[in-house]
């Protein structure tokens, strides 16, 4: 697990570089962070420029939060080959603690 440190009222993200593979998807799954906590405010996808082709290079992915009080959650993330589906060729799980503390 990872742990996060933020402030009330800091907007944060988790970053990925990301590869180019046609339908890789990073969604935040339930348990869902504590709404009273933190925020999930969507996803911020920056283009790779260039030979994306020869680099293999997707560009950047954020998932953008904010935190609203204070309190600690978890934030999990599934990153997958297919997603939604039951049936991925991958998956990986992230659990990411985050403390919002002044």
């Amino acid at each position: 697990m990872r742990e996060v440190q933020v402030r009330p009222g800091q907007t944060s993200s988790l970053h990925w570089h990301v590869a180019v593979d046609p339908g890789m998807e990073h969604l935040p799954i339930e348990p869902l962070p504590d709404p009273a906590v933190l925020e999930f405010d969507g996803a911020d996808r920056e283009p790779a420029e260039g030979w994306v082709e020869t680099s293999g290079n997707g560009g950047e992915l954020y998932l953008v939060f904010r935190a609203k009080n204070r309190g600690t959650t978890t934030v999990h993330v599934e990153s997958c080959q297919g997603c939604p589906s039951d049936y991925d060729s991958y998956r990986e799980h992230n659990v990411y603690l985050v403390t919002v503390a002044p």
